[in-house]
């Protein structure tokens, strides 16, 4: 037999921006954060001298079998702040970034908060006029 719950809540926010400059120049900036809390509680025992097979209710047992009662709670909780930064050339070159810094109870006493990056690149270099030739 076991009974149990689980709260979360998870909140998130995000601003985004873009401005076009020139007619080949895109800029994007995107900011945010978030934070998630989660509270799980849960009880468990096994029952024994039902009089029959058939009464398996609670209730119909005679005693909890031995060394089988566990109870657990957990509370986990997180906050993380983040921020992408794009540009973009003339709708052929792509550089991207992006930074996020989370707090979790789940890194550990020692080491509460970490921080992620990223680095991306990407370009078109096939010019419009060359695939109009081939096509």
């Amino acid at each position: 037999m076991s009974t149990g719950n689980v709260i979360s809540v998870a909140s998130n926010v995000t601003l985004n921006y873009n401005k076009l400059v020139a007619e080949k120049h895109l800029f994007y900036l995107g900011l945010g954060m978030e934070v998630n809390t989660s509270n799980n509680r849960s009880n468990g025992y096994r029952l024994t001298g039902f009089p029959d097979d058939r009464y398996s209710d609670p209730s119909f047992a005679i005693q909890y079998k031995e060394d089988t009662r566990a109870s657990v709670a957990s509370v986990t909780r997180a906050i993380g702040f983040f921020g992408n930064l794009n540009y973009i050339y003339d709708n052929r070159f792509f550089v991207d970034g992006s930074l996020r810094y989370d707090g979790s109870s789940q890194f550990g006493a020692d080491n509460k908060y970490a921080s992620f990056w990223s680095l991306g690149g990407d370009g078109i270099f096939i010019t419009r006029a060359l695939v109009r030739k081939l096509l």
